[in-house]
């Protein structure tokens, strides 16, 4: 833990799983794992304590990119809906924005 620590300070960011370099790869595993377990409850506190010294260790850069995408369809699903426009249609829709609202709109139920 104290080796990522100090990657981490000294590299100013987080170890990315596809780096050219294994050490690199290795350390990104080892806070995926440690992700896994905070997110299981059944982190060690003594990891939960010495990783709050690295901010963002614990979120996952494309599950925050996922929800930027989602946040960002529904405030455009209310724009639309808020200059009077029906809900989206399927078919026979106006437009592509439309469509794509919908098709979004129907993907909500898979989870």
């Amino acid at each position: 833990m104290e080796e990522v620590i100090a990657w981490v300070t000294e590299a100013g960011r987080l170890p990315r799983g596809r780096s050219d370099y294994q050490a690199e790869r290795s350390m990104e595993a080892w806070i995926r794992q440690r992700r896994s377990e905070a997110a299981a409850g059944t982190l060690h506190p003594s990891y939960r304590d010495g990783l709050a010294r690295i901010p963002g260790w614990d979120s996952n850069a494309r599950t925050a990119a996922d929800e930027a995408r989602w946040q960002a369809r529904l405030v455009e699903l209310v724009r639309y809906r808020a200059q009077g426009n029906d809900w989206p249609r399927h078919r026979a829709y106006e437009t592509e924005q439309e469509h794509a609202l919908c098709v979004w709109i129907h993907g909500q139920g898979r989870s």
